[in-house]
């Protein structure tokens, strides 16, 4: 499960950290971006990008780095934004992806968050999100939940077990404790999962069967083959009803007579229609040719200007210019040329008899398309008096077709009502018996399925049973974390308690335990920091020595920030250091642990990889101008 972060870049601040296996410190006083830079650490490695401040939005474009997983490198590059789609850049030997940081267009798509988990070989397994109730929903254990053991945040280090405040946390918390410990291991999580479904499903089942037995009880329908017979008893009646209702009708037709005079009354519709559609034809002929006329008109006007134009107006003399009123003179053209405008008259096409005997065309044009208006006036006069006849005629059949049929229906109207009212009754009766046997067919198959669901139920159990009571070695690794917890707290030289008792984890909460007093019951923020510490490096040692599945990664933001700098606070101090500078050296390239600290002593200063300080803060105050 080793991970480890080669080196670390805020692409657009410039800022680069080269790590080593073992401790890093991260060294500057209040900020000065220490815990941005962690929390940015966190977000290369799958965690949110959210609650950033304001300088680190505005100036970090990606976050980049090189993680190693096991033996494999891969180099990551993550946009700096909080999109759950935003396309995360992975590149190691034979592999090269683009993935979604945590939410892909569909929920088959891999995530990052996906990758992450695989690569780490961490189980996956869903859990209830109320462990309380076995039919509650399921959600995945992520990558993030099992990180979640690996990051002491500076709002958390003094105050909670890996944010166990938090409702939903917590129950991944412990949830990560028993897989990581093997209680939970993820063969036996299917099993559960399959028993949970089961149970759910046999729950829903059983009331249902239940409320359709309550139902039924003490009704006339209770028994199956009374509603089988009632069903054939309403069928033939029904049967008889609808027959007579057939005769009803065949009587109708025969006593009103009507089929002859509802045919002529149709035949004389569709005349009307077809006589009213040749009256618009009609209407629309004439129109046309009332516009062809003042078409006609209008050239032959054109003609007449231009036949007189030609008597009067080129044979007209200048004596003085139309535009500047001097005299003119014959003499100052050639006779080809106009004395006038000097130029070469144009030489006329068409003559005036021409334009004459196209005027005359045109009229007699005219007098032959009046002919037609005059056509399709009379024609359209003869149809719309064809119409009105047509429509006395309609309105006549129509009146005697509504008075025969009423005549009838006034003598049935009792008999038909009874007949409608009769037939609907009988058809509802007949659907409710039809839902009723429904219920007993219905029943029929939840009873096989309760029995099925039943036998399914007592092998699950069986199984879990067997797989439980194949204990594994919980107990084991649980009791080898309590010793490395105890020997941190020692190491770290702690307070005690008068009556001191057992120092351990909790069995039911997987809380601290210190000296008999549980974590919730501790108060000094500086003891609950150096418990948290010592609970997390247990949590590493134990995982590497019994091989757990847990990433082989630290991160601790603020190790003196609670601790006072009094003799024996600034000792604890230095003996939280020299014990995780004792760790880096004994399991080096197994283990990372990065620090950021206000205050580091001097047995560190070798192991600071990067110091912040008012002056040279992680996003310089000049990148914001």
């Amino acid at each position: 499960m080793r991970l480890r972060l080669d080196f670390f870049e805020l692409v657009g601040a410039e800022r680069r950290l080269e790590l080593e296996p073992g401790l890093n410190v991260i060294a500057g006083s209040i900020a000065t971006g220490k815990t941005t830079l962690l929390h940015c650490i966190r977000a290369l490695l799958a965690g949110g990008i959210s609650n950033f401040p304001l300088e680190t939005r505005q100036t970090v474009q990606r976050l980049a780095g090189r993680l190693v997983i096991g033996n494999s490198e891969y180099d990551v590059i993550r946009p700096f934004v909080s999109t759950a789609n935003a396309k995360v850049e992975v590149a190691g030997d034979m592999e090269a992806e683009r993935l979604p940081a945590y939410q892909g267009s569909n929920p088959a798509d891999r995530t990052y968050r996906d990758w992450l988990l695989h690569k780490l070989n961490l189980p996956e397994v869903r859990i209830p999100r109320t462990p309380s109730r076995s039919e509650s929903e399921l959600s995945p254990v992520t990558v993030n939940d099992y990180l979640m053991y690996c990051y002491l945040q500076q709002d958390e280090i003094d105050k909670s077990v890996f944010g166990h405040h938090d409702h939903f946390r917590n129950v991944k918390r412990m949830a990560v404790f028993d897989i990581v410990y093997g209680r939970y291991d993820a063969e036996l999580a299917g099993l559960r999962e399959q028993l949970r479904e089961a149970s759910s499903e046999l729950r829903r089942l059983r009331n249902w069967f239940q409320t359709i037995d309550e139902f039924l009880e003490g009704t006339p329908v209770e028994n199956r083959a009374a509603i089988e017979r009632r069903i054939r008893e309403t069928e033939a009646e029904l049967k008889a009803f609808e027959m007579r209702s057939v005769d009803l009708a065949q009587e109708a037709v025969k006593e009103t007579d009507s089929t002859e005079l509802r045919d002529d009354l149709r035949q004389t519709e569709e005349m009307f229609a077809r006589v009213r559609s040749t009256v618009e034809s009609e209407t629309t002929g004439a129109e046309q040719k009332e516009r062809l006329i003042a078409q006609l008109r209008t050239q032959s006007a054109r003609l007449t200007k231009a036949i007189v134009a030609d008597d009067y107006i080129l044979d007209f003399d200048f004596v003085m210019c139309p535009r500047c009123g001097s005299e003119v003179s014959v003499d100052c053209s050639t006779d080809s040329d106009c004395y006038l405008c000097l130029q070469r008259p144009h030489t006329r096409s068409v003559g005036r008899e021409e334009l004459v005997k196209e005027q005359d065309r045109l009229e007699q044009q005219i007098i032959e398309t009046q002919d037609l208006v005059r056509t399709h006036q009379e024609r359209e006069r003869e149809l719309r008096a064809e119409l009105q006849v047509l429509e006395r005629r309609q309105s006549e059949l129509a009146r005697e077709l509504d008075f025969r049929t009423r005549s009838y229906v006034s003598s049935r109207a009792s008999a038909i009502a009874k007949y409608a009212r009769v037939r609907t009754e009988l058809r509802e009766r007949l659907k409710r018996l039809r839902d009723y046997l429904s219920l007993f067919a219905g029943q029929e198959g939840v009873s096989a399925k309760i029995s099925q669901l039943e036998e399914e139920e007592r092998e699950l159990e069986a199984i879990i049973d067997a797989a439980s009571s194949s204990a594994t070695n919980f107990e084991e690794h649980v009791r080898y974390f309590e010793e490395q917890f105890r020997h941190a707290l020692e190491r770290f030289e702690i307070p005690h308690f008068l009556n001191a008792g057992y120092t351990g984890i909790d069995r039911k909460t997987y809380k601290p335990v210190v000296e008999g007093r549980l974590f919730d019951q501790l108060q000094s923020p500086g003891f609950i920091t150096l418990v948290n510490i010592a609970h997390a490096l247990a949590h590493q040692l134990t995982a590497i020595e019994h091989g757990l599945a847990l990433p082989n990664i630290l991160l601790i933001d603020g190790v003196s920030n609670n601790l006072g700098t009094e003799s024996r606070d600034q000792e604890r101090v230095d003996a939280v250091y020299d014990y995780l500078i004792e760790i880096g050296a004994e399991y080096g390239d197994r283990l990372q642990i990065v620090v950021a600290d206000n205050s580091v002593p001097t047995s560190a200063a070798d192991y600071i990889r990067i110091r912040l300080s008012e002056e040279e803060k992680l996003i310089p105050i000049h990148r914001l101008s």
